[in-house]
């Protein structure tokens, strides 16, 4: 490993369908890897296709989404990995419990905000045109309630802001995360004892 400072945590993106999370989220794992850290993606679209594909959109499945994906995270984190989490996760309570399966400085919530009317005018899937049209039912920020982070530990305005220089903010977090555990001491491994103050 390129890096002697490697200790498991997750970044948890969270926002309306269109903010950019998957795009974020990518772009953050390849840097993370490229720069020799152990990293893995988790994408709630692509978890649907496999694990969460017993389940819908209503609001309890949208909680027991989140509560599998938090799982799954919280695994990888054990093993000494970032997770870097691509997941709507509109209920602040769900978003919550997931932060709480995490030893502090673990969980890291980013909040990908970018408004409906930004959203909207992207739409990479068509669901905000299928939603107006009343084809698909339970569209968060239409149809269904998205409840916005009310302290979240960075918030990237994807409409304002381009992709890399969003990236540049979510390395210069962790960067500073890296140097507090140098500084701490601390090396490889997944001591649950190590936390960031974030």
């Amino acid at each position: 490993m390129a890096n002697s400072i490697q200790v498991g945590a997750c970044y948890w993106l969270t926002g309306l369908p269109g903010s950019g999370k998957t795009t974020l989220a990518q772009a953050f794992h390849h840097r993370l890897r490229s720069a020799g850290y152990e990293a893995c993606m988790l994408d709630a679209d692509v978890l649907r296709e496999g694990i969460n594909r017993d389940l819908g959109f209503s609001p309890e499945d949208r909680s027991e989404n989140v509560r599998r994906i938090s799982e799954v995270a919280c695994l990888f984190a054990q093993e000494g990995f970032i997770a870097v989490v691509s997941c709507i996760a509109p209920y602040q309570a769900d978003r919550q419990r997931a932060r709480q399966r995490f030893p502090e400085g673990r969980y890291f919530e980013v909040f990908v905000d970018a408004s409906v009317e930004v959203c909207t005018a992207r739409d990479p899937k068509g669901l905000y045109r299928k939603a107006r049209q009343g084809t698909v039912l339970q569209v968060t920020g239409v149809s269904a309630p998205y409840e916005r982070p009310e302290h979240p530990d960075i918030a990237l305005a994807t409409g304002e802001l381009s992709v890399d220089a969003c990236v540049e903010a979510l390395l210069g977090h962790h960067g500073k995360r890296v140097a507090w555990l140098r500084g701490a001491g601390r090396g490889t491994g997944g001591d649950d004892s190590i936390s960031f103050p974030g």
